[in-house]
């Protein structure tokens, strides 16, 4: 049986995050329990089968540049300028598969499940599948619709550039048989995103990327602790702006009392340094706990 992961360019490693990471702990399981599946990266020049390392492209690469122009000019409808500043990559990565999709077809695999980590590079295998032989997992890594999210990260616009891109996001969520996400609170801003999000999908909560031996560490320190008046807040993926820990850490500054209370963050990110000086600066770095 073939598994197929499509992500953002990058080679899976369990020395970074996200997808990167969790497609290299997928991976690495199914090394340790022996599973019989030939497992194929989906990467922005080509799908390359997965050995422990890529030896060999079995389809053909294509310059970057290139590959980006006709990406844009796909979804745009129309031909850009050479020379234009790409900003929106990220998203355009995963659709790279649509260009290999021919190649893959032809070879048509008994089984297939394609693990993707990103919208939009699913689509060519939903529109092309048989569902009793492809089984396609979306796992989401977004506050919500991936549009929205890069939305409040870039100042994505309303175009009809990004008016595609919500028709391909919303295609793949009612097509795939499972969607993952990594809270429940990112589920529901995705149906505030998608009022008509169909509620009969199947859906699975499941927090990428934390090393939860961390979490059960300080909650086993919590039932030794003498002090049992104290409370520990544990905060995941404290590197996520949304969730704001720069007003948090301003909010500590402020009790004039130490608070019976005790917040660990876990994560990493852009903001785990400007955090780390920021409860430096206000003097609260012993209330605050960054892993």
């Amino acid at each position: 049986m073939n598994i197929v992961f499509t992500i953002q360019g990058n080679y899976p490693s369990l020395s970074t995050g996200g997808p990167f990471r969790i497609v290299a702990q997928i991976l690495e399981e199914f090394n340790k329990q022996k599973i019989n599946l030939n497992p194929f990266l989906s990467l922005t020049n080509g799908i390359h089968p997965f050995k422990g390392r890529v030896e060999e492209l079995i389809l053909p690469s294509v310059k970057k540049r290139n590959l980006e122009k006709k990406l844009l000019e796909f979804l745009l409808g129309r031909e850009v300028k050479s020379k234009l500043t790409f900003q929106y990559k990220k998203i355009l990565y995963d659709t790279s598969t649509k260009f290999f999709w021919k190649r893959w077809k032809r070879a048509n695999p008994d089984k297939t499940i394609i693990h993707s980590h990103i919208t939009f590079g699913a689509t060519p295998f939903l529109q092309h599948r048989d569902t009793n032989r492809h089984k396609v997992v979306i796992t989401f890594h977004s506050k919500g619709s991936l549009l929205s999210d890069y939305s409040s990260d870039w100042g994505l616009k309303n175009t009809l550039f990004t008016s595609r891109l919500r028709k391909k996001e919303f295609y793949e969520i009612c097509n795939a048989d499972i969607l993952t996400f990594p809270s429940l609170g990112a589920l529901n801003l995705m149906k505030n995103d998608y009022p008509n999000f169909p509620e009969h999908l199947q859906t699975r909560i499941i927090y990428n990327g934390i090393d939860c031996q961390i979490i059960d560490g300080i909650l086993s320190d919590f039932k030794k602790s003498e002090n049992k008046t104290n409370y520990k807040l544990i905060n995941v993926a404290q590197h996520v702006w949304q969730k704001r820990i720069d007003l948090l850490i301003h909010a500590l500054a402020e009790i004039k009392n130490d608070p019976p209370i005790e917040i660990y963050n876990v994560g990493d990110g852009p903001l785990l340094e400007k955090n780390i000086e920021l409860a430096k600066k206000l003097s609260v770095e012993k209330k605050i706990h960054f892993l």
